[in-house]
């Protein structure tokens, strides 16, 4: 099959869903973790390769070759190796992050939290995520608030100088590849902002003695 053909998607429980009710209709006797196992066989770094046009529907003609290419290879093995009951085990290239709106899965090493995660998966319009001096700004601006804070007795003195340094670690670029969010986006940039509240919150509490909350300690 041509290259054209394939996207990477992100191996997450919703895509696993997807994924599993689109092969009990293309070859019943295989789950989804043999099916990923058999005949995509990449799940290295968290993707898979997958068909766009068969990823909720299977025309007759993509069953069949689907079937054929699985017939070919030795399932035996996966069936030692993998569960075919269809069930969905823990992912372990994802964490279960959740916020007033939800559960949401996270990549396991990312420092963003489920509002980041959400609007990633609710705007991939551009690929185009925010400028270095944008997050730089935003990374001062959070110091600043933890500072007035402090001083107005909202949070600790402690929980401000953690926050700071975490703040002015994203102002310096310490941490850019944790802010995926899309430069198009709904709203006023409430995304954006959520996901400077979250990794500086998740890079706090990793240097403090209680977790930070990144609604109601960092974006105070």
């Amino acid at each position: 099959m041509s290259k054209i053909d394939y996207t990477s998607i992100r191996v997450t429980k919703e895509v696993r869903k997807s994924l599993q009710k689109y092969v009990e209709e293309c070859y019943s006797d295989l789950s989804i973790n043999s099916m990923l196992k058999v005949h995509m066989g990449n799940l290295n770094d968290g993707h898979v390769c997958f068909p766009k046009f068969g990823m909720y529907e299977c025309p007759e003609s993509r069953k069949q070759k689907i079937r054929l290419s699985i017939n070919k290879k030795s399932i035996k093995k996966s069936r030692n190796n993998l569960s075919l009951t269809g069930s969905l085990p823990s992912d372990p290239y994802t964490r279960t992050e959740s916020d007033t709106m939800g559960e949401m899965e996270v990549p396991k090493s990312a420092l963003w939290g489920a509002s980041t995660q959400r609007a990633v998966l609710n705007f991939p319009i551009s690929g185009i995520q925010m400028s270095r001096s944008f997050i730089r700004a935003l990374g001062y601006i959070k110091a600043g608030s933890a500072v007035a804070n402090a001083e107005l007795g909202i949070i600790t003195k402690e929980m401000s100088e953690v926050i700071v340094s975490a703040s002015l670690s994203v102002a310096d670029g310490d941490y850019d590849e944790h802010f995926p969010v899309d430069v198009f986006q709904t709203g006023s940039g409430t995304s954006t902002n959520m996901n400077a509240n979250e990794v500086i919150a998740t890079i706090s509490t990793k240097n403090f003695d209680s977790k930070i909350h990144p609604n109601d300690h960092v974006n105070q």
